[in-house]
């Protein structure tokens, strides 16, 4: 996959907040296009699309900006049906984006398992800090 991640590399340097956020506003359209060789990377595209959001949102600033890059160029990528092969010529247009999602998996796994990582811790506090009858404010007797 060497080909396609210098093909990664060359324009994910590129993709500014602009770009991050046209992405995150199409992810439902990203999911739909998620078909015959694309279907099998919904999870990562949701995770891509999380990582995004909680970047945007300045919740996490974890992950380099060259991370974010490959993040929103590969979405970006599925999205434009005009790319190295048009997604109209059947089955093979939708190929090269498979290809493309693929080789940014290799490039930012370690980033994205981090993200997930941070997530679960994330959600854990928000759970143990938030009151209610699981978690009583300190000082209340449950």
């Amino acid at each position: 996959m060497g080909a396609i991640e210098d093909y990664i590399k060359e324009n994910a340097g590129d993709v500014g907040d602009d770009d991050i956020a046209w992405a995150l506003r199409n992810v439902r359209w990203i999911m739909d296009k998620l078909v015959g060789p694309l279907a099998k990377f919904a999870g990562q595209v949701r995770l891509f699309a999380e990582m995004l959001k909680d970047y945007q949102s300045g919740k996490y600033r974890q992950a380099p900006v060259w991370t974010l890059g490959v993040v929103a160029f590969a979405l970006l990528y599925i999205l434009m049906p005009l790319d190295l092969v048009p997604d109209f010529i059947p089955f093979m247009g939708l190929v090269d984006d498979a290809l493309v999602m693929a080789a940014a998996l290799s490039m930012v796994g370690e980033d994205l398992k981090a993200h997930a990582a941070w997530r679960d811790i994330d959600k854990k506090r928000t759970f143990r800090d938030s009151p209610g009858e699981h978690n009583p404010k300190a000082g209340e007797v449950p």
